[in-house]
Parts: structure tokens; C-alpha cells; sequence
């Protein structure tokens, strides 16, 4: 069985990707975003965007053009830079509702600065696949400064997936991205029933379609 490297996204347990990657017959290596364990999101810590850039440098150290990656949410813009800082290109990148262009994010950083630090946000992901019940607004205010579109996709190739009415991000110009700079792009209009990102779930993507993908040769 050949390995996906595979990452999550914010205030989602970690192991909760395993199912994708055993639907998707793939051994998994999994990297995990320090505070997403030790359920401690909800204590703000500074710099922790910077912290999340250092461990996906530590995590791309190994990466080669043999490497074939799964990037959901948050961790895809931090591991696109991390290979972008290396200059390392992968062999197939699997973006699954990339973080970098977060849904009406002017409005949502005018509310964010009037929050205060310790202001607690409620996640909207199901009890049993979050880390915590609460999100600090000065974490997100942080995303939101330091978060930038990736330059490029620093694979060989890519298959992008997002859904059209993704809560988070603004699908429009995520599927923009990925077709400039040549990614296969697929616009999820299935379920119809929120939330709309948890795309983490095999039941919410085209799973025999990614697996052709894997399958296929470059």
C-alpha cells in the first residue's frame, strides 16, 4: 500500500482524516498542528501562525518528488509555503478546501479587531471531530493578518476540491487559483446539507475520483 501524507485543518481532531486516507487505500502519515492534542486552542498563545510555519517546515524536511500530499483547510497554505521556502516540488498535491481566501474576510477582520483578545468563538464542527468548543477571536485575527494565497503549487500536479457553498472560504476564488496555476479542479455541488467545509469526510467527496487520481500517472 503506497503512503499519503495527509494534514487537517483548524479546531479538527486530527485523527479524524484517517478515514479519508483508509477510504482512499492509501497508508496514511499524519501531521498534527501543535494545540490541536492538548485541546488548548482556546488559550491564545502569540506567534502560533509562525509556530504552524515551523512545523511544516519540519514536516516537508523528507518531502521529495516521489511524495504525494493531501492538504486539508489551514494546513494547505502553511505547507505550500513551507515547500515553497525549500524549493521543494511533490510528486501529487490533493488540496481539499484550501485556506486561502477566507469568505468575507474585510467585514470579518473589522469584527475581529473590536473583539476583545480573549473573546471566545464557537466552532461550528460537530462535537465529536473538534478539538474545542471555542476558538479565541485573537487566533483568528492572527490567521487573518499572516494568511497569503500560496505563489505556486509546488507539486507536479494538483487536484483541488472545494465545495460551492463553503461556509469559510470563498470557493470563486479558490477555483480560480487552482486553474491558474494548472491544478484539475472540481467544484463539489453535493450535499446540499451544511456544514459545507467539513470536507475531511469521505461521504462529502468524490472518493473513487481522488483514487483515480493517485492512481493515474503524471
Amino acid at each position: 500500500m503506497r503512503t499519503l501524507h495527509i494534514s487537517h485543518g483548524l479546531n479538527l481532531l486530527p485523527q479524524k482524516m484517517l478515514d479519508l486516507a483508509n477510504d482512499l487505500e492509501r497508508k496514511p502519515i499524519l501531521y498534527t498542528l501543535n494545540n490541536h492534542q492538548k485541546k488548548s486552542l482556546n488559550q491564545f498563545e502569540q506567534n502560533q501562525w509562525q509556530k504552524w510555519k515551523s512545523e511544516a517546515l519540519s514536516w516537508v524536511e523528507n518531502f521529495d518528488s516521489s511524495t504525494d500530499l493531501l492538504a486539508y483547510s489551514i494546513s494547505a497554505p502553511l505547507i505550500l509555503s513551507a515547500l515553497k521556502e525549500t524549493n521543494t516540488t511533490i510528486n501529487k498535491l490533493i488540496l481539499v478546501s484550501p485556506a486561502f481566501y477566507p469568505r468575507f474576510q474585510k467585514i470579518s477582520t473589522g469584527l475581529l479587531d473590536i473583539l476583545p483578545k480573549n473573546f471566545l468563538i464557537p466552532s461550528f464542527n460537530k462535537k465529536s471531530d473538534r478539538c474545542n468548543s471555542w476558538v479565541s477571536a485573537e487566533l483568528y485575527r492572527e490567521i487573518f493578518e499572516q494568511l497569503l494565497p500560496p505563489q505556486d503549487k509546488m507539486a507536479k500536479s494538483c487536484l483541488l476540491l472545494i465545495h460551492r457553498y463553503d461556509e469559510i472560504l470563498d470557493s470563486s476564488k479558490t477555483l480560480a487559483w487552482g486553474k491558474k496555476h494548472g491544478c484539475e479542479v472540481i467544484e463539489l455541488n453535493s450535499p446540499l446539507t451544511p456544514p459545507f467545509h467539513a470536507t475531511y469526510k469521505s461521504k462529502r467527496l468524490p472518493i473513487k475520483t481522488i483514487s483515480d487520481y493517485l492512481k493515474s500517472t503524471i
